[in-house]
């Protein structure tokens, strides 16, 4: 609460001023609302990564990872004009946080889009096989690979600009 109350406050109170202002004012004021948003987004990733090492972090359910994927797929092409594609989906039943594998998801395919350029493929596929269960994403550098899951370590997106270097670290706290 020390991080998600201030925050909701200054938002809260942004949003509150953005409903009385035109023109350059209202303008300034959307750059305060993105930035606090932004902001949220930021202390909600360290707070689930954080969390990762309380035993009680997962609240497992039974999860469908093929139908999963393709809810996924489906929410997120709308976001970026990239070729969204559903690899191989084999039929996959996990005890999982659904809530907590939708966030990683999230960042992976947001970590996708941000090193990839307007047109490029981003994959989403579920394989079983080994009695493994595996989750692929397409759209990272191969030589990139070997760190990407740092936590605060950033490899330069396809704009040039670079992240905060938690978004992955939060998908291994989660996996």
């Amino acid at each position: 609460h020390h991080l998600r109350t201030p925050i909701t406050i200054a938002l809260t109170h942004a949003e509150l001023l953005a409903r009385d202002l035109d023109g350059r004012e209202l303008r300034d004021i959307q750059t305060v609302l993105g930035e606090i948003t932004r902001l949220r987004r930021l202390s909600e990733r360290l707070l689930v990564i954080a969390a990762a090492e309380d035993p009680g972090f997962l609240r497992t359910e039974r999860v469908m990872l093929d139908e999963f994927a393709a809810e996924l797929i489906g929410r997120w092409r709308p976001t970026a004009p990239r070729e969204w594609k559903l690899g191989r989906l084999d039929a996959a039943t996990v005890l999982a946080d659904a809530e907590r594998l939708g966030l990683a998801m999230d960042a992976l395919l947001e970590n996708a889009i941000r090193h990839t350029r307007d047109g490029d493929l981003i994959r989403l596929s579920v394989t079983r096989g080994n009695g493994l269960v595996r989750i692929a994403v397409s759209g990272i550098e191969a030589g990139e690979l070997a760190h990407v899951f740092d936590r605060f370590r950033t490899g330069t997106n396809a704009n040039g600009t670079r992240g905060t270097g938690l978004g992955l670290a939060l998908v291994r706290a989660v996996a």
